[in-house]
This record gives C-alpha cells, sequence and structure tokens, in this order.
C-alpha cells in the first residue's frame, strides 16, 4: 500500500477546478505537505497543530497551519479521506478546496467490471456562475469492451440527467504510472504534461477520484454495491467544507458547515459551523430516501431516477451484468424537498461522504467532502 510509510500518510486528489493534488501528512513531525502537479506548486512541509474543540466549534479533527498571511484548515478521516483549504486573515477562502483519497498503487485492470456512486465538481476560475455539480454512477465495462465507461449524473441545477461519457472513454486509455501512483490518460501530443491529463487515482477497497485536468473539473467515485452503508452505519456529526457559489454573480466562499446524519426521522440535518447541532435550526433538515427507492414523481423524467440513469447511459447494452445494474446506485441517499435539494453518497465504512446540495430560490449551489468526527461534542 503506497498510501502510508512508517510516518506519512499520501493522499491524492483533486481541486474542481481540475488540478491534480497530492497532500501528504507527517504525523510524527506534525507537518503537512499539498503539491498541485499541474501547476507545479509545492507548498513544501508546514507545521501543524490541532485546534482544540472549544475553539473548534465541537470538532475535534481540525488541524491548523499558521501562515505568514493567513491559515489553512485541514481534517483527515486517517488512511480514508482527508479535506484541506488555505484562508485568508479575515477567514475568506484563498484559492480552491482540495478533496483527497488516500492513494494505493491500483493497476488499471483493477477497474473492469466495477461501478462507483460518482460525484462530478466543477469551478470555472474565470467565470464563477459557469461552476456546476453533478451526481449520479460511473462503471466500467469488461475486458472485452476494453474497460468502456458507462454513466449518468443528474444536475439539479438544470434539472436534468446527461450521459458523463460521450467521448468513450475507456479504462485501456489510462496508462498507470508508478511515479505519480495514478492511471494517466495523456493527451497524445501532450505526454506528460497535466495541463492534458485525465487522472485516476484511489484505493483498491474502491475510493477513487477522476481528475479531469484544467478547467474540467474533478469527480470522486465510491464502489458500489454498498447495501451495507445504512444510514446507522453513517450516523455522526460531519465536519464540511463546502465550496459554495451564487450563480448569479462571480465569487464564492468556503464556509465549514456541519451535517448530522442519524438513521431516525430527521436522516439529516445542515447547520451553519456556529450552530449548536442540539438547539440550533438547521439549514436545511429532512428524510433521506435511498435513491433506488424513489419514484417517478420525484425526478425530473417519467420514470424514477435510477430508470433515467439505465436509459441515459445505456447500461443494457454492456456485456458486465455490474455495469447493467450500477444504476441502482447503493448507498446513495437523496433529499426530495422541493426537487433534488440534496444528494450524499456514503463510502463502504461510513467514515465520510460526497455531499452536493442545492438551493433553487437563491441559485446557490455547495459542494464537497463531509468527514465523521466520533469525538465531537457541542461546546
Amino acid at each position: 500500500d503506497d498510501s502510508s510509510s512508517d510516518d506519512i500518510l499520501t493522499y491524492a486528489g483533486s481541486e474542481p477546478v481540475g488540478d491534480f493534488i497530492v497532500v501528504q501528512v507527517n504525523k510524527t513531525e506534525k507537518e503537512v505537505r499539498r503539491i498541485n502537479y499541474t501547476t507545479d506548486d509545492d507548498s513544501g512541509w508546514l507545521s501543524y497543530g490541532s485546534v482544540a474543540p472549544a475553539a473548534a466549534e465541537g470538532f475535534s479533527i481540525l488541524k491548523k497551519v499558521q501562515l505568514d498571511s493567513g491559515y489553512v484548515l485541514f481534517a483527515e478521516f486517517p488512511k480514508t479521506a482527508l479535506v484541506y483549504q488555505v484562508f485568508n486573515d479575515d477567514d475568506s477562502a484563498n484559492g480552491f478546496p482540495v478533496y483527497v483519497v488516500s492513494r494505493s498503487a491500483v493497476d488499471k485492470s483493477n477497474y473492469y467490471e466495477k461501478a462507483y456512486n460518482w460525484i462530478r465538481m466543477f469551478i470555472d476560475d474565470s467565470d464563477n456562475t459557469g461552476s456546476s455539480m453533478n451526481a449520479g454512477f460511473a462503471a466500467f465495462d469488461d475486458t472485452a469492451a476494453e474497460g468502456l465507461m458507462y454513466g449518468a449524473a443528474y444536475d439539479s441545477l438544470d434539472d436534468s440527467i446527461t450521459n458523463i461519457n460521450s467521448g468513450g472513454t475507456k479504462v485501456n486509455d489510462f496508462t498507470y504510472v508508478s511515479d505519480y501512483v495514478a492511471n494517466i490518460m495523456w493527451d497524445g501530443a501532450h505526454l506528460n504534461d497535466f495541463d492534458y491529463a485525465i487522472t485516476l487515482t484511489g484505493t483498491v477497497s474502491g475510493t477513487n477520484i477522476i481528475d479531469f485536468g484544467p478547467n474540467a473539473g474533478g469527480g470522486m467515485g465510491l464502489a458500489i454495491p454498498q447495501s451495507d452503508v445504512s444510514l446507522a452505519d453513517a450516523a455522526g456529526t460531519y465536519f464540511l467544507l463546502p465550496y459554495c457559489t451564487d450563480m448569479d454573480e462571480t465569487g464564492y466562499e468556503m464556509e465549514p458547515m456541519k451535517v448530522v446524519i442519524s438513521a431516525t426521522s430527521p436522516h439529516v440535518k445542515v447547520f451553519q459551523y456556529s450552530a449548536n447541532t442540539e438547539t440550533g435550526i438547521p439549514v436545511l433538515s429532512g428524510d433521506l430516501q435511498a435513491l433506488v427507492d424513489l419514484d417517478a414523481s420525484e425526478s425530473p423524467g417519467s420514470d424514477p431516477i435510477n430508470e433515467d440513469f439505465a436509459t441515459t447511459a445505456g447500461t443494457a447494452g454492456a456485456n458486465s451484468s455490474t455495469v447493467q445494474n450500477a444504476h441502482l446506485c447503493h448507498g446513495m441517499y437523496v433529499l426530495p424537498s422541493s426537487g433534488f435539494v440534496l444528494i450524499v453518497s456514503f463510502d463502504p465504512g461510513g467514515n465520510f461522504f460526497g455531499f452536493t446540495m442545492s438551493d433553487s430560490t437563491d441559485n446557490e449551489i455547495r459542494f464537497g467532502f463531509g468527514i465523521k468526527d466520533a469525538g465531537y461534542s457541542n461546546q
């Protein structure tokens, strides 16, 4: 497993602008390092300290790096996932969020006949109103089909479902590159240039991030089936570091939030970061439904959304039965309030989730990772 040495954990993934990112954490020396292979930016090793729960609104997992101007906040579920963000002294975001997962050497042959719940996150850094989010599934066919990818995603802003692989990407298009512990699809005319690369990184167990390259965004995949991930397994309080944009204006913010998942009603409560989760008023709350259980009345089409996924992606034409059934998206939950407002995709261990939330009234979108904090306590 290349994700760790005796002292250093290595995570790989993406910024939602489409940059390939690696984050390393040296537990012994209490240092963190962020490398952007797309821009060749390397933070070097930075000293961090734990943030006491009393100063972190009850969270016990927050780490902080003090910079000459501003600071870094990051939260980690060890050997699983990590979120990382630079802030200015006035607490405004500096740059874009980083969402990374534990990195292992995954031979591309491991992706044949595998299916994933999938979230795509895109930030247009030249025009914020072009930012978007999608949630659905991605699956790779068998060796005979060269691992052709099938997939469909729901766009809550456009209230539409689209095919995510109009270009015909295949597993065989990727090459494993040991220097980056990643499977990479290079543009034929620009080998070894990350300005023209699609990068697939992740773990053998089935957590993967696809970086689509500059100005194309990033995506996260969590293995299907996840029928063993119940709301009881996922129950807890999560530190959420979401990118939030007003689609009517340029500009964005990265303000942490709290999300409480429960096996009892209401299944989900989303709070502002400073709120008390026992007495505070949530931004949004309600009961989650497994995506496979939604009926046609909750779908943008005439069929249940999972059936629309299958039709749009054309999974009936796949060789693999795993791909044919990938549209069921076990492990993905939806809060169908005033449309598809919130979609949560849990990792198999119930330790973190992919999160998308749209507000059609204010035309805002939020997306990101949530990391469970077993030590959370209201302050």
